[in-house]
C-alpha cells in the first residue's frame, strides 16, 4: 500500500524548495529577465568589411584569399567571384558589383584573431529548392564548438545570417553546403573584433578578505570568483565588450556554475555598505535599484552566456544608462543539491561597469 503520508511529505518538500527560490527572487526584485541567449545578431557594421570588390580572382582549390582587411582567409574548393550568376533564377550582389558563389560542398574562413561577432548576406540560385548549410564554428584545434544549420532560399534574394560569438575562441567557421548542388552565393561580410577596455572591474570576491562567506565556504586569498559551491570552487563573472552607451555591445558570462541549473543575471544602481552581506551560500554586494537581465540555464560545462544587450535589458528600471554612470552586476544561481550552506542558492563575484559616450 502507497505511503501517503511520505507522498504529502515530499510535495511538500518541493513546495518549499519552490517558495524559497520565489522568495529569493522577490528579496532581490529582480524584474524582467528574458528568455536564454541566442548567438544570433541582427545586420550590423563590423569593424572590418569584405564585399569582395577589389580582389582581381579568386584563388580556389582551399587556397588563401586574403579577406576582412586581413583580418581572415577565405578558402574555397571552386568558387567563383562575379558580377551575377543565372540559374534557376538571377542574382545580382547585395551590393556593390560583386560577390563569391559556391556550387558545393565545403568553403571556410580562418581568423587571425578570434572574433566577437561575423555575418554576412547569402543567397542562392539552386533550381528545385533551397540550399541548407551547414555553418560549423571551430577553435584553433579544428575542434567543432558547435554548428548553425540554415536554409536559404531559392529565390536569388539576399538573406543575413550572423552570430555573437565573443567568448568562444573560434578560429575557423566553415560552410558545408547539402542538396543536389548546394548553390551558396555569399557577400557584404562583417567582422568585429574583441574590445579590450578597463572601463568595467570585478570585486566582491569570496576570498574572506572583506566579508566572510555564510558558512566558512570562504576560499584563497587573490579568489575572484564568489564564494564556493558544491563543486570545490567559486563561480566567476565577467564581461566582455566595451562600455559604450552607443555602442551597446558590452556582455556578460558567468563560469563554474552547476551545470544545467538555472542562473539569474541581475544589475543594481548601487553597491551594499561594508562590502556586501551574507546572503544564502555567498555574498550580496549589488545594491537597489534592481533590475533583471537575464534568466538562462548553464550549460554542461557550468557556463552561462555571453548575456548581450544588457544595456537595453536593464535601461526601462535604471537611470543610470548614461555616460559617467556606474551600473553593478552579479549573477545568482541554482547549486546542487542544498548547496555547502544548506540554502542551494549561491551568488558569483560582481562587476563594474561605467558607461562611457
Amino acid at each position: 500500500m502507497k505511503n501517503t503520508h511520505q507522498h504529502d511529505s515530499a510535495n511538500s518538500t518541493k513546495s518549499g524548495k519552490l517558495r524559497q527560490a520565489a522568495g529569493a527572487l522577490t528579496v532581490l526584485l529582480l524584474l524582467g529577465a528574458s528568455a536564454a541567449a541566442q548567438n544570433s545578431v541582427g545586420p550590423f557594421s563590423g569593424q572590418y568589411q569584405e564585399g569582395f570588390e577589389n580582389s582581381a580572382s579568386l584563388a580556389v582549390g582551399f587556397a588563401p584569399n586574403s579577406v576582412l582587411q586581413g583580418n581572415a582567409n577565405y578558402h574555397t574548393a571552386w568558387g567563383l567571384r562575379t558580377t551575377s550568376w543565372k540559374f534557376d533564377c538571377l542574382i545580382q550582389p547585395n551590393a556593390g558589383a560583386w560577390f563569391v558563389g559556391e556550387t558545393g560542398g565545403l568553403s571556410y574562413l580562418e581568423f587571425n584573431t578570434p572574433p566577437a561577432r561575423f555575418g554576412a548576406y547569402f543567397g542562392s540560385n539552386q533550381p528545385g529548392g533551397p540550399t541548407t548549410v551547414d555553418v560549423r564554428f571551430l577553435d584553433s584545434a579544428n575542434a567543432v564548438l558547435f554548428t548553425d544549420t540554415r536554409t536559404i532560399p531559392n529565390n536569388c534574394t539576399w538573406s543575413w545570417m550572423g552570430w555573437d560569438i565573443t567568448t568562444l575562441g573560434v578560429s575557423r567557421i566553415e560552410f558545408v553546403k547539402s542538396g543536389t548542388f548546394g548553390f551558396m552565393m555569399m557577400d557584404d561580410l562583417e567582422l568585429d573584433l574583441p574590445v579590450v577596455n578597463t572601463c568595467f572591474e570585478t570585486f566582491c570576491f569570496g576570498d574572506n578578505v572583506t566579508t566572510a562567506c555564510p558558512c566558512g565556504n570562504s576560499l584563497p586569498n587573490n579568489t575572484i570568483s564568489g564564494c564556493g559551491n558544491t563543486t570545490g570552487v567559486g563561480a566567476t563573472l565577467s564581461m566582455s565588450g566595451s562600455c559604450s552607451s552607443s555602442v551597446a555591445d558590452a556582455r556578460l558570462m558567468a563560469e563554474n556554475l552547476i551545470p544545467y541549473r538555472w542562473a539569474l543575471f541581475f544589475e543594481g544602481g548601487s553597491t551594499l555598505p561594508s562590502f556586501g552581506a551574507p546572503f544564502y551560500d555567498g555574498i550580496l554586494c549589488v545594491g537597489a535599484p534592481y533590475a533583471g537581465v537575464q534568466f538562462v540555464v548553464a550549460d554542461v560545462t557550468g557556463v552561462a552566456g555571453p548575456i548581450t544587450d544588457i544595456f537595453y535589458k536593464g535601461l526601462p528600471y535604471m537611470p543610470n544608462h548614461l555616460p559617467g554612470y556606474t551600473s553593478y552586476y552579479q549573477c545568482f544561481y541554482n547549486d546542487d543539491a542544498y548547496g555547502v550552506c544548506g540554502t542551494r542558492w549561491n551568488l558569483t563575484n560582481g562587476v563594474k561597469l561605467t558607461w562611457t559616450p
